[in-house]
Parts: C-alpha cells; sequence; structure tokens
C-alpha cells in the first residue's frame, strides 16, 4: 500500500482506495473478537506454543491489551489450578495416612518436591515459543503443565468453524436456482425452514424406530455398514454446460452400420445420371488387332 500512495494512475489509484476499504473491514471483524467473553481468542492464542505470550509483545499491541489478555489468561487457569489442587490435596492425606518409618521417611526425602502450582502460568507463558503442533504439545507436557493442559483440551478442542453451515449453502444452492430469480428472501427463508424441520422429525422418527426394534450394538454396526457402501458409489459432478454438451452431441450423427471410422465419412450416393449411348467402342487386346 505504501507503494501504491505515490502513484498517479487511475487504475492503481482505484486499487489503493480498494485496499483501504478491504482493510477497514478486516479491521471490524477482527475487533469483534474482543467482545468474546474471557477473551477466548487471546486465551486460544498463547497456548499455542509457537506464540505464548510473546505474540503480544510486538509493537502492534499496546501494555493495557497484554495485562488485559494475561489477566483474562489467569481467571481461565484458575478452576483448573482449584480441581488439581484439591486432587493433590486428597492424594497427600491418603499418603500420611500411612504409617511411616525411618527407612520411608529417608527414601522420600531425595525426591525433588514440586513446583507451586501458581507458578505453572508463568513458566509456560515468559518461557521460550516452541516450533511445534498445540494438541501435539499438550498432550507430551501435560504431567509438566497440568492445568494449562487441561485449559488446552477444552478450548484447543472446539473448532474455529464447521461444516455444516457449507452444507446449508450447498441445500440454498438447490433453492435458489438460477431459473428461481424472482424468489423472494422471506420464501427462501421459510423453504430453509421447513426442509431442516421436516429433516429433523425424520430423523427423530427413524431414531425411535431403531430404538424400538434394535439395540445400540446393531445401530451402530448398520452406520458403519452403510458408510462403508457409500465409499464405492460413483457420483457424476453436475455440469453447468450440460444443456450445452447435449445440444452439441444431437448435432453429430452416429453411423452405427458403418466400421466406426471417423477421418473418413461415408459419401452421399450420386444423383448424376450416367450416358447410355448406343455405339459400342472399339476394344483394343494385347495382340495388337482391333475389333468393333
Amino acid at each position: 500500500m505504501a507503494q501504491l500512495r505515490r502513484k498517479r494512475a487511475p487504475w492503481k489509484k482505484q486499487m489503493l482506495e480498494s485496499l483501504k476499504a478491504g482493510r477497514l473491514k478486516l479491521d471490524e471483524y477482527y475487533s469483534q473478537t474482543d467482545n468474546m467473553p474471557g477473551h477466548i481468542y487471546a486465551i486460544s492464542t498463547m497456548l499455542a506454543p509457537d506464540n505464548k505470550f510473546q505474540f503480544f509483545l510486538s509493537d502492534d499491541w499496546d501494555k493495557p491489551w497484554r495485562n488485559q489478555y494475561r489477566k483474562s489468561f489467569q481467571e481461565a487457569l484458575a478452576p483448573y489450578q482449584e480441581r488439581l489442587a484439591t486432587i493433590q490435596g486428597s492424594t497427600n492425606s491418603q499418603a500420611t495416612a500411612r504409617p511411616s518409618s525411618k527407612l520411608y521417611k529417608m527414601l522420600n526425602g531425595h525426591k525433588v518436591q514440586a513446583k507451586p502450582v501458581g507458578d505453572e502460568m508463568s513458566q509456560y507463558l515468559d518461557s521460550d515459543t516452541i516450533d511445534a503442533e498445540p494438541l501435539q504439545f499438550w498432550r507430551d507436557n501435560q504431567t509438566r503443565f497440568p492445568s494449562i493442559a487441561s485449559l488446552a483440551r477444552d478450548i484447543l478442542s472446539v473448532p474455529a468453524t464447521g461444516a455444516g453451515v457449507e452444507r446449508l449453502f450447498n441445500t440454498a444452492r438447490d433453492i435458489c436456482h438460477y431459473r428461481r430469480g424472482r424468489i423472494k428472501s422471506e420464501t427462501i427463508q421459510e423453504l430453509m425452514m421447513f426442509l431442516c424441520t421436516s429433516r429433523f422429525d425424520l430423523e427423530e422418527q427413524e431414531r425411535k424406530y431403531l430404538e424400538e426394534f434394535f439395540t445400540l450394538q446393531e445401530i451402530e454396526a448398520g452406520k458403519e455398514e452403510n458408510e462403508d457402501k457409500l465409499d464405492y458409489i460413483e457420483i457424476e459432478a453436475i455440469s453447468d454446460t450440460e444443456e450445452e454438451d447435449n445440444r452439441h452431441n444431437n448435432l453429430i450423427e452416429v453411423d452405427s452400420d458403418g466400421d466406426g471410422d471417423e477421418t473418413n465419412p461415408q459419401l452421399p450416393a450420386s444423383s448424376t445420371q450416367l450416358r447410355v449411348s448406343g455405339r459400342k467402342r472399339k476394344s483394343r487386346e494385347d495382340d495388337g488387332f482391333e475389333h468393333y
């Protein structure tokens, strides 16, 4: 964009204005992430081992935002720390109930004491970044950061988007066909709602019917069998130029009696009349005599 500001060509100025409008639209949607409760997007960013808290230490982020994001991370981690402390407290109470001896105290005296749970957050956020896949990282370090690993398991398992919305787009395409250009938006909405509710009612009726006559194991086995059959079904894609292809194919005649040689088509029969003369032409033989 900085290079386009110095350009004077009209089309380059229009491109610069388009880029500015796109940037404003992206900023509008990006700012809506701050309205999410608990700054869930900032927490998920810090849970990535290749980001951590260093992602917000750049010049693009002010200090108040950094403090707010770190505080939100601590508030989200607090319930997991309390649950872990409760589990550790019950484990320690069971351990103290056992009779101890001098040998037991001597053997346990050399064990390394675990660090406080409250220090777990600073150990992770303030450490160096690691280039690793987030889920695999927390699976490998769940004993080192047990509270944060539990938080990551709950937050990172939520998909940012789903295929359900895309599936609705494909369904709406069948309703909003190019031959239905005058259909109203209210009609489209009612058709989509009717389609979804009808499908839900059918699935609910099917579920009740299956539960009445089949066991859970039989239902799951039937679903797996249907999924295996779907893998072998070949689906022909719909062509947008299907009508043009059919029109082109209708212009081509196929000769079923021929030998199938398209390079040498059969010539039409000649309609020229042959001239018949009553005069007998003379013929020559190899011995040189002429006959009439």
